[in-house]
């Protein structure tokens, strides 16, 4: 409860300096052929995920979660995200970005064995995107995109073993402009990804591992820079 209530009251107060200072710099932005094709951002908010797991013990499911408990690798946490875009058509924009979404501490027990691992599961997405620009030429330029991402997993336990991942990822948001180089970014990004990691040192001697649904819904705003 308390990084959640910390996450909301983070990202109101900086939606709330945004709302204050950007019209404050705002210059009523135009379009203009000399405009630079390569747009960078680079962003900071927070992931809510819609986290499930289901552990698999010699190929038989048992459920979600040992002991009935819920995911606790992937909670709401914040993310950072850097970003390329190159403008293909005015339109129509393609490029990369690499996310990091650091998860919260959480112990893997087994029961029968008393056996027990303590660590956490931090996500970097790598994601390539195509963007369809709704209308790309005003000071507010809104946008939808989608695309695949390679994430990788990294794991701080000593028995779990983390597997890379991968999925589609679906973007929509607005860049806004107050100059002909900067503006201001705010998008949601949402992730499809399951990740799996394998517990068998845990469960030792039987083979065992954890599929978890990610799925981070990823919220964020930063500022955009025209190259």
């Amino acid at each position: 409860m308390y990084k959640t209530i910390t996450l909301r009251n983070y990202l109101i107060r900086s939606a709330s300096c945004l709302a204050i200072l950007l019209p404050a710099l705002s210059q009523a932005y135009q379009y203009t052929e000399e405009e630079g094709r390569v747009v960078g951002r680079f962003k900071l908010g927070g992931a809510v995920m819609d986290s499930e797991d289901n552990i698999t013990l010699n190929g038989v499911s048992l459920g979600t979660g040992f002991n009935n408990d819920k995911s606790g690798f992937y909670s709401t946490t914040f993310s950072g995200e850097v970003e390329m875009d190159y403008f293909i058509f005015d339109h129509f924009s393609v490029g990369g970005s690499v996310g990091f979404i650091p998860g919260q501490s959480y112990d893997i027990s087994y029961t029968p064995t008393d056996t027990t691992d303590t660590g956490k599961i931090t996500i970097i997405p790598v994601a390539a995107i195509i963007k369809y620009h709704i209308a790309p030429y005003g000071e507010i330029r809104p946008y939808v995109g989608g695309g695949y991402s390679y994430d990788i997993i990294k794991s701080s336990y000593t028995l779990a073993k983390a597997k890379n991942t991968s999925g589609p990822v679906f973007a929509g948001g607005m860049d806004w402009w107050f100059s002909k180089n900067w503006g201001a970014n705010f998008e949601v990004k949402q992730y499809i990804m399951e990740g799996e990691i394998d517990i068998s040192e845990l469960t030792t001697p039987l083979t065992s591992d954890l599929k978890s649904t990610i799925n981070p819904l990823v919220l964020s705003a930063g500022i955009a820079y025209r190259f």
